[in-house]
């Protein structure tokens, strides 16, 4: 048997998340193909980046569990017809850690301190901004080429026209 950790997201009902009820769901699924749960623990409920299965809450449940290999992608099928699972990820691990990790909460923070669009953003629309003084561009100065700087226009006679 090899080890495994499964990580699922389920629905939270009127901002109650019904842990006991889906750690009972997820023993049943498992027991019936003879994987043994070892360790679960219960993760915050929240709010969700996108809507998942008409549901914009969930919580989420991680469980440890040994089971033979040849029996996880009947497991991953059941879990994903299931209706109270909206979504699992199940990976391979070397050994069970023996502490559980804990539940990592991450603060928006808007880039670059102040600014909202970060360091890479000039306040212009599109580009970037490397904090250095902006170079010559063509159409800067004069005898560039370009009709801001006041050179002489392309195919002037100093170059040699070839109007004919």
């Amino acid at each position: 048997m090899s080890h495994y950790e499964g990580l699922f997201l389920f629905a939270s009902r009127e901002n109650k998340p019904d842990y006991v009820g889906v750690e009972q769901h997820v023993n049943e699924v498992m027991a019936k193909y003879g994987a043994k749960p070892i360790k679960a623990q219960k993760w915050a409920e929240r709010k969700l980046s996108y809507e998942v299965k008409r549901n914009r809450r969930g919580a989420y449940l991680l469980v440890y569990f040994d089971v033979d290999s040849a029996r996880l992608p009947e497991i991953r099928r059941d879990f994903q017809i299931s209706e109270r699972i909206l979504r699992h990820n199940i990976l391979a691990c070397e050994e069970i850690p023996a502490e559980l990790p804990e539940f990592m909460e991450f603060k928006e923070e808007p880039l670059g301190g102040d600014d909202f669009r970060g360091r890479w953003s000039s306040g212009r629309s599109g580009g970037f901004d490397r904090g250095g003084p902006r170079g010559p561009r063509r159409g800067d100065g004069p005898g560039d080429g370009g009709d801001m700087g006041g050179g002489q226009p392309v195919g002037s006679a100093d170059m040699g026209s070839s109007r004919g």
